[in-house]
C-alpha cells in the first residue's frame, strides 16, 4: 500500500484542531471530519481546500454531493451590577444559553477534466448555515431594561420624597441627597421575559477552471458570489418594577409598558477572487497554496421596530 503525505494538509490539521476542532462551517465536506487534513487533497472533495489539485483528476465528470447535520451551543456570560435586582436570578453575572441547530448543510462539488484542463462549480454554505435561539433573550436586552427600569424607579421615587421631606425642615439639596438614598433602599427589583432568535445563511457559489502548465503543477482560477440572508427577531415582555413605597410601607408591583420588539432582515451580495497553485512533488509528497481576497459584503438592512427599541437605539 502506498502513503501519501499531504504537506499543505499535514501542517494546517493542528491549526484546524486548536481554532474550532471538528465544528466548523467552512469544511464544505463530511471527509473533513474523518481527516482534517484537506489542504492539499487531490479529490473532487478538495475543490474548496485545493481547487488547483482537481487539475490532476481523470478525465471526465466527478461530482460530489454532500448533506451534514450540525448542532452546537452558543453560551454566553454577562457581568452587570444591576443584574442582581432581577427577582429571579439575584446575581450580577446572568448566562444566556442559546442553542444553534441546521438540520441539513449542503454542499455540492463538480469538475469536468479533459487534455490539460478542469473547470469546476460548487455551491455551499460558506458561513452561518443555521438557527439559534436564546429563550431568556440576550445579555445586551436585559442590561438595557435592568438600567432604566432601575433610573425610572429611583428618579420617580426621590421626587416623590423631595416635598415631603423640605416639609421636614431639610433644604432642597438635602431633601434630594436623602430622598435619593431613601428611593436607592426602597428598590425592590425587577422581572421580564425575554426572547432572542437569529438565522444566517452564507451560499458561495463557486466557478472557475485549472491547467496544469506542467505535468505535476497545476494553477488555478476561481471566482466566489456570496449570498447573504440573515434574520433576528427578538422581544422584551412582561415587564414589572418592585419597590417599597415610603409611605405605607408596601411593597408595589408596578407594570412597566416599555415592551420591545425587534424583526430585522439582512441581505446582500459579496464577490471573492480564488487563486491556487498545486505541486505534485512526487508519489508521496504534494504541496498546494489557495489565496482568498476578502469578500465586502454591504448588507442591505430592513428593521420593523417598535418605539421603545428606537428610542432605546
Amino acid at each position: 500500500m502506498k502513503k501519501t503525505l499531504s504537506l499543505a494538509g499535514a501542517l494546517c490539521a493542528c491549526a484546524a484542531v486548536y481554532a474550532g476542532g471538528i465544528n466548523t462551517n467552512t469544511n464544505q465536506n463530511a471527509a473533513f471530519l474523518r481527516q482534517m487534513s484537506q489542504e492539499a487533497i487531490i479529490d473532487i472533495n478538495g475543490l474548496y481546500m485545493n481547487p488547483a489539485g482537481t487539475a490532476f483528476l481523470s478525465e471526465g465528470s466527478h461530482l460530489m454531493i454532500c448533506l451534514q447535520n450540525a448542532k452546537q451551543s452558543r453560551d454566553i456570560e454577562t457581568v452587570f451590577p444591576l443584574f442582581k435586582y432581577n427577582r429571579n436570578n439575584p446575581t450580577d453575572m446572568h448566562a444566556f444559553k442559546g442553542d444553534a441547530y441546521a438540520p441539513v448543510v449542503p454542499s455540492f462539488m463538480y469538475s469536468h477534466n479533459f487534455d490539460k484542463w478542469s473547470v469546476n462549480a460548487s455551491f455551499a454554505l460558506i458561513g452561518g448555515g443555521g438557527k439559534c435561539e436564546f429563550d431568556k433573550g440576550l445579555g445586551s436586552f436585559e442590561a438595557l431594561y435592568a438600567g432604566n427600569i432601575y433610573k425610572t424607579v429611583v428618579t420617580n421615587l426621590t421626587t416623590a420624597l423631595v416635598p415631603v421631606l423640605m416639609q421636614q425642615g431639610l433644604t432642597q439639596e438635602q431633601a434630594m441627597a436623602k430622598g435619593k438614598e431613601m428611593a436607592m433602599q426602597s428598590y425592590q427589583g425587577y422581572s421580564l421575559n425575554a426572547y432572542m432568535k437569529g438565522r444566517q445563511y452564507y451560499f458561495g457559489f463557486t466557478l472557475g477552471a485549472n491547467y496544469k502548465v506542467l505535468d505535476n503543477l497545476a494553477l488555478g482560477a476561481q471566482l466566489r458570489a456570496t449570498y447573504a440572508s440573515c434574520n433576528y427577531n427578538g422581544w422584551v415582555e412582561d415587564i414589572h418594577a418592585y419597590y417599597v413605597n415610603p409611605a405605607t410601607q408596601q411593597t408595589v408591583d408596578q407594570k412597566i409598558d416599555q415592551e420591545l420588539s425587534l424583526n430585522a432582515d439582512q441581505k446582500g451580495w459579496g464577490f471573492t477572487p480564488i487563486f491556487s497553485v498545486d505541486w505534485k512533488i512526487n508519489e508521496h509528497w504534494n504541496v498546494a497554496a489557495k489565496y482568498e481576497f476578502k469578500t465586502r459584503i454591504r448588507l442591505e438592512n430592513k428593521s420593523e421596530m417598535n418605539d421603545y427599541t428606537k428610542a432605546a437605539a
